[in-house]
């Protein structure tokens, strides 16, 4: 796995600083702004593609509404569970195409 350069952002719902990969890190920045819950991302998780797993469906789906418009055959929508806060939650993962990461970030800024 390709290791990308960090940059240090404290999300909304933690006490202290996480890396993120500078490359996704304005569009985290806008979607913490809506107040979602993200559990991951990463600039570049496969060749040419981005991915953020969100916590709980609701705000995956969202985003999703964002950008609905952007949506053709190469996003992918992958689900999981995982144990956290004493319980099991899910995450959703959203993959998209690094080539639309600039008009993503406008929708997310902008909705």
């Amino acid at each position: 796995m390709t290791k990308h350069k960090t940059i240090k952002m404290r999300p909304y719902f933690f006490e202290s600083d996480k890396e993120i990969d500078a490359g996704i890190a304005e569009l985290m920045a806008a979607i913490w702004q809506h107040k979602f819950l993200t559990w991951s991302c990463c600039e570049e998780n496969e060749p040419g593609m981005m991915i953020i797993t969100f916590i709980f469906g609701l705000y995956a789906d969202e985003f999703i509404k964002f950008c609905q418009d952007l949506i053709d055959a190469r996003w992918k929508i992958k689900g999981g569970l995982i144990h956290l806060w004493g319980e099991t939650v899910p995450l959703i993962s959203v993959i998209f195409p690094r080539e639309q990461y600039p008009a993503i970030l406008d929708k997310v800024r902008n909705s």
